[in-house]
């Protein structure tokens, strides 16, 4: 997949056709929508013969005991502490008879997230602009103003496209402080802040973009860099209250002190859990006031 969409980008760039055929692949998900089939298989091989990475979560939980109970103490119902349960259970074993539950609605679950009028909707890892589509869609285009993060050139070029009404597009990442960091800048839904990369890219601290002062919704899906992306957000996350939708999926260690994180700067959020996949990716915190 990976040579496939390089050889569009290389043959097609810039290209009416060349924008469609790699937006189609992205936007769709190459693990869930391509290869379903090979990463069932090889979750089965893995369960009988654990992958280093499942080896190291198998450790980790292990050691790691008393934080997981307390954060099952944080969760506000029983749905959110049996899917996390499993889905710390599946990233040791890959026992696909055991996975969680896969809840439709990634992002905006039902029952959980009510979208109002007057959004202001703040998209961290707005990749080529699905979940602004979706957003729109979902508030039915009753919204204040969209502010969409995307630190990855070719993902932004593709989001800048998107005309609907006051969206503030960023080509910046996400995090703690105001600076630069090492950032791999492959054009795909995996691109991260590396400290191998030779590439760098901005990032910023949300309390310090004043179009995000106001925000009463906020999104991260920025590959293993939320946790400090939400240190930035601390003073609107105390003042503002804003719904919080949050990936926690990207490490073990994500998997507990992003909800840590979360109860200790404003207890009074009510702290969810749904699993959004058939494999360990897409577990996602939801936090609303």
């Amino acid at each position: 997949m990976d040579k496939f969409a390089l050889f569009i980008k290389k043959r097609l760039k810039d290209t009416f056709f060349g924008d469609i055929v790699i937006n189609f692949f992205r936007i769709r998900g190459i693990d869930e929508k391509l290869f379903v089939h090979q990463t069932k298989k090889q979750y089965i091989r893995e369960s009988l013969n654990p992958s280093k990475d499942m080896i190291d979560a198998k450790s980790f939980f292990a050691t790691h005991k008393q934080q997981i109970r307390k954060v099952m103490s944080c969760l506000s119902d029983d749905e959110s502490k049996e899917c996390f349960q499993r889905c710390i259970e599946y990233r040791c074993t890959h026992n696909i008879e055991r996975a969680p539950k896969n809840t439709k609605g990634r992002y905006f679950v039902k029952g959980i997230i009510n979208i109002q009028d007057n959004e202001v909707f703040v998209d961290g890892g707005g990749f080529v602009g699905d979940t602004v589509k979706e957003f729109v869609k979902k508030s039915k285009g009753r919204y204040k103003k969209i502010i969409a993060f995307e630190p990855d050139e070719y993902n932004f070029r593709m989001l800048s496209k998107l005309k609907y009404r006051d969206v503030i597009k960023i080509n910046k990442g996400l995090w703690s402080k105001n600076c630069k960091l090492h950032f791999s800048n492959g054009g795909g839904c995996g691109s991260r802040m590396s400290e191998e990369a030779v590439s760098s890219v901005k990032v910023v601290k949300l309390d310090d973009i004043p179009q995000c002062a106001d925000a009463t919704f906020i999104k991260m899906d920025i590959e293993g860099s939320e946790l400090n992306a939400l240190k930035g957000a601390e003073r609107i996350i105390r003042d503002n209250h804003p719904k919080l939708v949050i990936c926690i999926y990207h490490s073990n260690e994500d998997m507990l002190d992003i909800i840590e994180y979360i109860h200790e700067i404003e207890p009074r959020y009510h702290l969810y859990v749904r699993h959004h996949s058939q494999f360990i990716a897409e577990t996602v915190m939801y936090a609303v006031f």
